[in-house]
């Protein structure tokens, strides 16, 4: 018999002395066997400070989530190809992830982030000027094969015509021009404005992983997470993620009724 004392880390092996040479089998299989730490996903923050770039490792949660019960029928195929592309080492290009707020982009990125072994560097919304920047390129020598996340990338990656800045060049040379050759960088941005207002050099052929624009659910598929959620309601248009998951908040943005009192 064998008792496996996981608290003290201790194996013992009970057994009667004609045994002797089974027990040492198992003995040798049992050295063999190592404690593997569960691997903490992490994403860097990045910080500009007087002594140039720096990085800050955090924590990210994985969230509790159903890609088929959370997103439309249309998503699985193009979140099984995000997922292999971002995988792959030494790999580069555009992956564009848009729609209205509380479509579910930010959760489905802490899901992402945490199903890539990868180095994830989060890039600041306030920092969208210095992506132009020599020190910035230089800073991604000494951080290659790498996922830059831009959240509210707009200012980024909005039409240069309209913009007047050169944010988007800069994008495309990190992530499909002569600096991707040995940089190896890939971009998510994650935006709520219309795709017609991006750049359209951004959308071109051969320079995207994907673009996905996340929408309502279907009535159908927001009947079945209703359910699951175990809700009670009647659903009869295409709802949000956020919507269905908060049905029981009270909605804030509606004026209060206060019931008046006569005499």
């Amino acid at each position: 018999m064998i008792n496996l004392d996981c608290l003290r880390d201790i194996c013992r092996i009970y057994y009667k002395y004609s045994d002797d040479n089974m027990v040492n089998s198992y003995r040798e299989r049992l050295l063999k066997f190592k404690i593997v730490k569960r691997r903490k996903s992490t994403i860097s923050i990045l910080m500009k400070t007087d002594e140039g770039f720096k990085l800050k490792q955090m924590p990210i949660l994985k969230p509790k989530l159903e890609i088929l019960d959370n997103y439309n029928p249309d998503f699985p195929d193009v979140h099984n190809q995000i997922k292999k592309r971002l995988n792959k080492k030494n790999d580069k290009g555009i992956l564009l992830l848009h729609g209205k707020p509380g479509t579910g982009k930010t959760t489905y990125l802490r899901y992402l982030i945490n199903s890539i072994k990868k180095n994830i560097i989060f890039f600041p919304p306030n920092l969208a000027s210095q992506i132009v920047q020599p020190d910035f390129v230089q800073f991604l020598i000494s951080n290659p094969n790498t996922i830059l996340v831009i959240e509210d990338a707009e200012n980024i990656i909005t039409n240069r015509e309209n913009s007047g800045t050169s944010a988007v060049s800069s994008l495309l040379n990190i992530s499909d021009g002569l600096l991707s050759d040995f940089l190896n960088i890939q971009v998510i941005c994650s935006f709520n404005t219309e795709i017609t207002n991006i750049d359209k050099a951004l959308v071109r052929k051969g320079r995207l992983i994907a673009n996905y624009e996340f929408k309502d659910l279907e009535i159908e598929k927001a009947k079945k997470l209703s359910e699951r959620l175990g809700l009670e309601i009647q659903i009869d248009r295409p709802m949000s993620v956020s919507e269905i998951y908060n049905l029981k908040e009270r909605d804030f943005n509606k004026p209060h009724e206060v019931k008046k009192i006569g005499f």
